[in-house]
């Protein structure tokens, strides 16, 4: 009798809730409805789904197209013959957990080279596919080779070059976490052979297109601030792309100081139209900063 009584007392309150619900549900969606007169809402998905087709690279030998394109849901490489049309393309890398970003190809047409990481780790490891070889059964795609298969390395691509088809130079912290060392990657074999070890804390390496080493990039001592003994970023290294009105009214002398350094005056070099920060850095050391006029 009393669950009858308390039913028969609730039915109503809950029709009524029901009523308001789904007339606030109606309210909105004649809020958000499209005005009269104005083009249709453009969808999400053409601006955040995966793009048909993208990142086409075609082969030195001028006779393949490498492309990237779904497949089985996740962003990977396809490939096809210039005289193919693109429904004839076959994917040839099946990355499940990370799309491909981008390929490239071998100066010798021979393989399509990628870079992928671990689950957005950033360290990036490279990959080779021979195109050519058939599909494994399982997969659908042919058989991927790790030429750096490293684990917590993060590997650089500095230079692919013409004159030397199935080599490519590398760059892997393995060694130093903070610096690249130079490598020679074979793609035939993936042996590696170091070139340089990277003790000049260089950031990058420039090679010409004999494959003959040019020119390397250094962060300038004045960069770093000794903590420990280790050479860190400082945290207020941002003056030097202040306005030369900030520098002027002493903004960047007290930043400095407080990333540790005493600035010295400003001096300009005769030679040169640049300016040169000099610092004297913990301990006494003098280091200059060439200001371009791109960061004056």
């Amino acid at each position: 009798m009393k669950l009858t009584l308390t039913i028969a007392r609730v039915r109503p309150l809950l029709i009524a809730t029901l009523c308001t619900a789904l007339a606030m549900i109606g309210f909105a969606g004649e809020a958000f409805a499209q005005p009269k007169g104005q083009p249709p809402v453009i969808d999400r998905e053409l601006f955040f789904g995966d793009p048909e087709i993208v990142g086409a690279q075609i082969s030195p030998d001028g006779k393949f197209i490498a492309f990237i394109k779904p497949f089985k849901g996740t962003r990977n490489i396809w490939v096809k013959k210039i005289s193919e049309p693109f429904s004839a393309a076959r994917p040839v890398s099946a990355e499940v957990k990370r799309p491909v970003r981008g390929n490239f190809w071998s100066q010798d047409s021979k393989f399509i080279l990628y870079a992928q990481d671990a689950g957005g780790d950033e360290n990036f490891n490279v990959y080779a596919v021979d195109p050519a070889l058939a599909a494994d059964p399982v997969t659908g795609v042919p058989p991927t080779r790790a030429l750096t298969n490293l684990q917590c390395v993060r590997t650089v691509i500095y230079a692919v070059p013409r004159t030397k088809p199935d080599i490519i130079y590398i760059g892997l912290n393995d060694r130093d976490a903070r610096w690249h060392d130079l490598y020679e990657l074979h793609l035939s074999t993936g042996e590696k052979t170091l070139l340089r070890k990277n003790t000049e804390r260089i950031t990058g390496w420039v090679f010409d297109h004999d494959a003959t080493l040019r020119l390397a990039a250094s962060i300038p001592l004045a960069s770093a601030v000794v903590a420990g003994g280790v050479p860190r970023l400082p945290q207020y290294m941002d003056y030097l792309r202040t306005s030369r009105q900030r520098r002027r009214a002493g903004w960047w002398r007290a930043a400095a100081r407080r990333a540790g350094l005493e600035p010295v005056p400003v001096a300009r070099t005769p030679r040169a139209p640049l300016r040169l920060l000099v610092f004297v850095m913990p301990g006494g050391t003098r280091a200059g900063w060439p200001l371009t006029q791109g960061n004056q």
